[in-house]
């Protein structure tokens, strides 16, 4: 069973849009610095600042975790324990290849569209299994 652990989160962080599909999903910023989820097209930056860790509608308080255990949604692979953690389009957990950045470490692994643990805080590196 997923679990997550003492996390940080960032403070006072706002919704953007409906967030409430997307709990446990990594998420981003908008030009506006509210949070939206991955595959918005809001202007702002394509890279994850962390998982959401409610459901929040558009306006409401978004609580993002940046490191620490979390629960985060498997995407179109099987995650085992040890994986090294990238996101897809949606905003899901997937392994990462090489040259994706890395976003987290898989403590807990699962099939698509299940509920992982994943280790985040790492900084944001790529994976390079070429060297």
């Amino acid at each position: 069973m997923a679990y997550k652990a003492i996390l940080v989160n960032l403070p006072t962080l706002q919704a953007g849009e409906d967030l409430d599909d997307y709990q446990y999903y990594f998420v981003k910023l908008n030009g506006d610095g509210d949070v939206v989820t991955m595959d918005s097209t809001d202007e702002g930056t394509d890279e994850p600042i962390g998982v959401l860790q409610y459901n929040p509608d558009d306006g409401i308080s978004a609580t993002v975790a940046v490191a620490g255990v979390t629960k985060l949604v498997a995407g179109e692979d099987n995650l085992d324990a040890g994986d090294y953690v990238a996101t897809d389009d949606d905003g899901k957990a997937v392994e990462a290849a090489d040259d994706d950045f890395v976003y987290g470490r898989v403590i807990e692994g699962g099939d698509t569209d299940e509920i992982i643990s994943v280790l985040i805080g790492y900084v944001p590196t790529q994976l390079n299994t070429n060297t």
